[in-house]
């Protein structure tokens, strides 16, 4: 669909006078592109080509425009995502510079090759670096929040959710008595939401974003781009970060609370859906199945031991 346009945000975007020029078409399974919001490049006589993006209004329960947008203004300043042209709360729009050829969306072979991986990790250490967000996230509170909703709306989910959860709580609490540093942090790096070219970056879809410990943004970047063990060990060598078992347990657990979460907003998502249900079913299943992956392994006892 096309993005809702107000007055007010027409007349401050230069929209008044403006063409759609292509619709991002939304993708649930198997990458999570563009399904939470009406996108599309639009033609304008003042700033040329923008890219206008309205959240979805049975989503906006689940996500904080204002926070998006903060924190979208903040990385954008710091050349790490999308120059934020406008915005406006009224309709859940907000209006981007458009980055196209030859910008394009990474997939998950192109975030594996090390050196688009670097470049992104790179990305989100200029944001840790930068100047504290007004509002910080958790994704062990927003595991609890999700599952919550999606027992309350009757959502699809699996017998042995109460495992998984359980797991999730219990590798919160362990973090909680950590003394861990918060910064701002994208929150959700995954493929989809990376636009590059051979030489640059930026992150895209800040809904998940806030202060919060940097290695949360690690651990997703890491879980998206690498399937194996051996993969993320040489992954943290390349980056020249430590992989001692404190750090390496903080990794897996968050890696784990991230893929139960995004299986949870999916099966959510799933629920309300009228045509896309199926896909958001698909993407969950495969998440929830990632975190089993994790919290089933025999060395989870282990990294919340190591985390105490």
């Amino acid at each position: 669909m096309i993005p809702r346009v107000s007055g007010s945000l027409a007349r401050s975007a230069g929209l008044e006078s403006s063409s759609v020029t292509s619709v991002v078409s939304p993708v649930a399974s198997p990458a999570f592109w563009g399904v939470e919001h009406d996108s599309a490049i639009m033609t304008t006589e003042r700033s040329g080509e923008v890219f206008v993006h309205t959240l979805h209004e049975e989503k906006s329960d689940l996500i904080s425009f204002g926070r998006s947008v903060e924190a979208a203004q903040h990385a954008g300043r710091l050349g790490v995502a999308p120059r934020v042209v406008a915005a406006d709360a009224d309709s859940d729009t907000v209006v981007f510079e458009a980055l196209r050829t030859p910008w394009r969306t990474a997939t998950m072979a192109d975030l594996s090759d090390p050196r688009l991986f670097t470049r992104v990790f790179a990305a989100q250490r200029a944001l840790h670096r930068s100047a504290p967000l007004t509002f910080s996230t958790s994704l062990f509170e927003e595991v609890e929040r999700l599952r919550g909703v999606a027992v309350r709306e009757g959502a699809l989910l699996p017998a042995d959710i109460d495992f998984v959860v359980d797991a999730v709580r219990l590798a919160g609490e362990a973090v909680a008595l950590m003394d861990r540093p918060a910064v701002p942090c994208h929150g959700d790096t995954i493929a989809s939401n990376v636009l590059f070219t051979d030489s640059d970056v930026r992150l895209c879809d800040f809904d998940r974003a806030g202060n919060a410990d940097p290695l949360c943004d690690l651990a997703v970047l890491l879980s998206d781009a690498f399937m194996l063990e051996d993969e993320w060990l040489a992954a943290l060598e390349m980056l020249d970060q430590p992989a001692d078992p404190v750090t390496l347990a903080l990794l897996h657990v968050y890696a784990a609370a991230d893929d139960v979460a995004a299986a949870l907003r999916a099966q959510v998502y799933a629920r309300r859906s009228r045509s896309r249900g199926l896909e958001y079913a698909k993407y969950g299943g495969w998440r929830f199945l990632k975190a089993r992956w994790l919290i089933q392994d025999r060395r989870f006892e282990l990294w919340l031991r190591n985390l105490s």
